[in-house]
């Protein structure tokens, strides 16, 4: 496919998670490595060690100049980092992604970018473009006791604990036709101005931050502005569900996140787990060099100190 990648920004929010963010980072170079395609970081980390730990990943990558970091220096939660990303950004679309998601395959967005062709072609404006499920007002998806081919594609998405199945007494014309932001292709410069002229309300903090926007989205009657592509997505990524609440023990704590093994999935080619694999040995390879500088300077410092010591010593004899 020959597609512009000019146009389109990928955007992740970290919070207290480097790890997750440099898996990301890692799986989207491995799968578009000579592109000048810009992924902007917004950090709200809220601890001084995963702060450093994420300027660290960003100037040292071999793709730095690939890398917008916003460090904020607090928790500015899921979806206010989202619409603060947006707002920094300045190209048309943004592919928004999870920092607990990660690539698997190539041709995803050359697929996202021939879908905006085929969209401009019969004149039908869109704002997402993503996996869409029905959710409820409490942010629950909801899918049929019958389970069809979407219902189940939905369930690899989002864990069990937010499907809601007791569908017998739901007043579906109440449901909500719901983009999850996992993976959501952003038409930025049309979201922005109906959020900016009131139509719609932004993203809000975490849980389903979509949640507002996409119930402002049905109240308008703008829901043929969300495209579903679920069939196809779930081709080309995997969502590490909670990754960010494992890796920092909450949305308010910190604590080591396990690595993990990419390759227990059958679908993620072995080639990608062992670049992920050589990626963290590297990181930790510059991590184990920073550490090593750090001793030698405090080992010439203390050299100094006692060199300047003993002459002070000296003199004070003389």
């Amino acid at each position: 496919m020959n597609s512009d990648f000019s146009n389109i920004t990928i955007l992740t929010v970290n919070y207290n998670s480097t790890e997750l963010t440099t898996r990301l980072i890692n799986s989207v170079m491995f799968f578009y490595p000579d592109l000048e395609l810009k992924i902007h970081i917004v950090d709200g980390s809220d601890n001084e060690t995963y702060i450093n730990q994420m300027k660290s990943l960003c100037s040292q990558s071999k793709y730095n100049d690939r890398i917008v970091l916003h460090t904020l220096g607090y928790n500015i939660h899921h979806g206010t980092g989202m619409m603060y990303g947006l707002n920094q950004i300045d190209t048309d679309y943004v592919l928004i992604l999870d920092n607990d998601v990660y690539l698997t395959a190539s041709n995803v967005i050359e697929l996202l970018l021939e879908k905006t062709i085929e969209l401009s072609s019969i004149e039908r404006k869109f704002l997402f473009i993503g996996c869409q499920m029905l959710i409820d007002e409490t942010g629950k998806a909801v899918v049929n006791t019958v389970r069809s081919s979407h219902d189940q594609q939905i369930e690899k998405i989002i864990p069990s604990s937010l499907v809601r199945s007791d569908i017998s007494q739901i007043d579906r014309s109440k449901l909500i036709k719901y983009i999850h932001p996992s993976f959501m292709f952003v038409n930025r410069k049309s979201f922005l101005n109906y959020v900016g002229g009131g139509t719609l309300r932004p993203f809000i903090k975490h849980g389903a931050p979509c949640i507002t926007t996409m119930f402002d989205i049905k109240s308008h009657g703008m829901e043929n502005m969300l495209i579903d592509m679920t069939d196809v997505l779930l081709d080309y990524y995997i969502h590490d569900w909670n990754g960010v609440v494992k890796s920092s023990g909450g949305y308010h704590l910190s604590t080591q996140h396990h690595f993990g093994n990419v390759n227990s999935y059958t679908n993620v080619p072995r080639q990608l787990d062992e670049y992920l694999e050589e990626q963290k040995q590297h990181d930790t390879s510059i991590k184990d060099e920073d550490e090593q500088l750090k001793a030698k300077r405090q080992i010439n410092e203390s050299k100094k100190f006692a060199h300047l010591k003993g002459k002070r010593r000296l003199n004070s004899k003389n």
